[in-house]
């Protein structure tokens, strides 16, 4: 989609394409990604079928991230659910869904400018609370446009934030 300032980088026929295969295409949309709270822990395995279509959904998130960077992080604690996901892991997919639902339109936005290099970096320290392992990740910014992000899980424990 072409604006004044710039380009704007979407993916929303493909958003609105999730939607339609997980029949929620007229789902309430709402305003954040993930709850304020943690993920919740169950032991409530889901069924074989189940397994599936959450893991091939999780898949196609992960494509979509590509253009959408607000949901990387979301995305990257599913993967972390894959084998197996629990029914808690399912409720917090279906409201990604309807947070994917409000912000349809959303994506990466390219404008003209400087060519300055900027980057942040952020981590929380040990946030995982089954592994105490900690999430990393950062934005670069050329100029005022996004052109590369990572969100990970750290492979050793953090003993200190440092």
């Amino acid at each position: 989609m072409d604006t004044s300032d710039g380009l704007h980088l979407s993916q929303s026929t493909y958003d609105a394409d999730i939607l339609n295969r997980v029949g929620m295409s007229d789902c309430k949309p709402i305003e954040s990604p993930i709850p304020s709270k943690t993920f919740s822990v169950s032991d409530c395995p889901l069924a074989s079928a189940e397994a599936e279509h959450f893991r091939h959904l999780v898949g196609s998130l992960q494509y979509l991230i590509i253009t959408r960077p607000d949901i990387a992080y979301t995305v990257n604690k599913f993967c972390q659910h894959m084998h197996p996901p629990l029914g808690d892991d399912f409720k917090l997919l279906k409201r990604l869904i309807h947070y994917i639902k409000g912000a349809l339109s959303f994506g990466i936005p390219i404008f003209p400018g400087l060519l300055e290099l900027t980057a942040y970096f952020d981590s929380d320290r040990a946030g995982d609370p089954t592994y105490h392992k900690s999430t990393s990740g950062y934005y670069a910014f050329l100029g005022e446009t996004l052109i590369s992000w990572f969100v990970k899980k750290q492979i050793i424990v953090a003993r200190s934030s440092t």
